[in-house]
């Protein structure tokens, strides 16, 4: 009866590892560096990371340590570099931060296991609008 016992737990331990390894991104504690911009409001920065975090939720097993706002000067120099990127429509702003995340424990696909990354994350807008995420990956 205890070698079933001792089975049975081992079998739900692993299960439960599994879960917890396959399961959508961790944001729970995650920071975000606003920086100084004279171009764009909080606002403008928290939309931003907004569309950022949707992103990332989809990350499996992933876990975000922060988003940092570059600078002025970095979203300036590369408006043309976003617009590059787009067939579809000619951006007036680019926004682009950094982020720190650690890969899944195990991790899998095009995953290092359990390894921290450094990404950069681009995104741009017309007129003021919705931010379109149009790259993100090693800076």
């Amino acid at each position: 009866m205890k070698l079933i016992k001792r089975i049975l737990v081992t079998l739900l331990s692993v299960a439960t590892l599994f879960c917890v390894c396959s399961c959508d991104a961790d944001i729970s504690n995650y920071t975000v560096d606003y920086g100084e911009s004279s171009i764009y409001s909080k606002q403008d920065i928290s939309s931003a990371v907004d569309v950022i975090i949707n992103t990332f939720k989809e990350m499996e097993g992933c876990k975000l340590y922060s988003l940092s706002f570059t600078t002025d000067e970095i979203c300036k120099k590369n408006i043309s570099y976003c617009n590059d990127l787009s067939d579809d429509e000619e951006f007036d702003e680019c926004i682009v931060f950094d982020s720190h995340f650690r890969s899944p424990i195990f991790g899998g696909g095009a995953w290092n296991e359990n390894e921290d990354y450094y990404w950069t994350w681009y995104l741009a807008r017309k007129d003021g609008g919705k931010w379109n995420l149009l790259t993100y990956g090693y800076g």
